[in-house]
């Protein structure tokens, strides 16, 4: 089996295609929008990254379906799976989050609640990640869920800002709302997956069946969100004659 026959009979596709889509869409939101919010611009850029460490995150799977002809120099080494790879960018990811919204709140004490929150998480993310546990052998288990709750602290703190504020009226035709909602949601869902990330390896080959997807449908949904969300506040500015007609 070549590395294409096995990238679409196990539909890797799926979710590979709709961050793409989230990021080009992103991309035209931007052009199309002369002066966006500089915290949008930074999301568009991270959605890329996003693009570029899935594309770069390949490279086991290229190794395996070529009987490591390429990649051959990390076999038997300690890269020569991608979980180094993922337990780092998960620790950028969660910061940028944290970042995002700590940006879309005004109020100084829940920005210095999530300032607090982010400190703590990405020193305790590296120590976790790089002298507690198998940073090159497994999932980092602690990176993953603390991250993940952290989120959703986040998250409430910006929407309980939302909820006390004449901003709920127009938050509808917000990118950050739907980026809100669709990252609670996400992670309520994929945080059981996190708990029992352990027990990704050969040894269970059912369980990674389901791990991976259910990420792959919860991806699916988030980044498509995300999408739809750029449109959405194209849409709105639109409207209110904030973007040219043209």
């Amino acid at each position: 089996m070549n590395f294409w026959d096995y990238f679409f009979e196990n539909r890797l596709y799926i979710s590979y295609s709709a961050e793409f889509i989230a990021a080009i869409s992103g991309s035209v939101y931007l052009f199309k929008n002369p002066n966006p919010i500089v915290s949008y611009r930074l999301f568009t850029y991270f959605l890329w990254l996003v693009v570029w460490v899935e594309i770069l995150g390949l490279y086991p799977l290229i190794a395996y379906v070529t009987d490591y002809e390429v990649f051959g120099f990390t076999e038997g080494s300690s890269f020569e799976r991608n979980w180094w790879l993922y337990n780092i960018f998960k620790i950028v990811q969660y910061y940028f989050y944290y970042s995002f919204f700590r940006m879309q709140i005004q109020s100084k004490r829940r920005k210095k609640i999530i300032k607090h929150i982010t400190a703590f998480y990405v020193v305790s993310a590296i120590i976790s990640g790089f002298v507690l546990e198998g940073f090159f052998k497994s999932i980092s288990a602690y990176i993953y869920i603390v991250g993940a709750f952290g989120l959703l602290i986040c998250i409430g703190l910006y929407l309980m800002e939302l909820l006390n504020s004449s901003r709920i009226l127009d938050s509808f035709g917000k990118l950050t709302f739907y980026m809100a909602a669709g990252l609670m949601i996400w992670t309520l869902t994929v945080m059981p997956l996190f708990i029992y990330s352990t027990y990704v390896n050969s040894e269970n080959p059912a369980f990674v069946s389901v791990y991976y997807g259910s990420l792959r449908l919860a991806n699916l949904v988030l980044y498509l969100l995300y999408a739809l969300a750029f449109y959405i506040d194209y849409r709105s500015l639109k409207v209110k004659g904030k973007i040219d007609q043209t």
